[in-house]
């Protein structure tokens, strides 16, 4: 069973979320408008993490305007959901721009949830 999530151009919500769903929401949302302040503040800070993003952010500012306002303006999907104990979350999703499946992986840290972003990029077509 696929969620199927419109992004709302609408929404200036700024508060930190409080669940993994909503966390990797904000991410996946935020990445894809290229608002790379809003993702950051949900990224794990760790060293490989940072070297990721700023690696993604650089491929994101290669991108033609009109492939960014594809991006901007792309619905994404979310395929499946895993979590597998009380501090980690899996979540797959495609955006219907690429329609590649992409994996997010969110940690519960001092009561917050945050991106681990080098699984994306260490992760394969599964959630494991």
């Amino acid at each position: 069973m696929a969620i199927v999530i419109a992004s709302c151009k609408d929404e200036k919500k700024k508060d930190k979320p409080s669940t993994s769903f909503d966390t990797g929401r904000l991410f996946i949302e935020s990445c894809l408008k290229g608002d790379f302040n809003a993702a950051a503040s949900v990224l794990d800070k760790d060293d490989q993490n940072n070297n990721y993003f700023e690696l993604f952010k650089k491929q994101y500012d290669a991108f033609t305007p009109a492939e960014k306002q594809a991006y901007q303006k792309t619905d994404y999907i979310i395929e499946e959901i895993k979590e597998p104990n009380d501090t980690v979350c899996l979540i797959r999703y495609h955006n219907n721009y690429k329609n590649q499946p992409t994996n997010i992986r969110l940690i519960r840290k001092q009561q917050q949830w945050l991106v681990d972003f080098k699984y994306t990029f260490q992760s394969n077509d599964s959630l494991k």
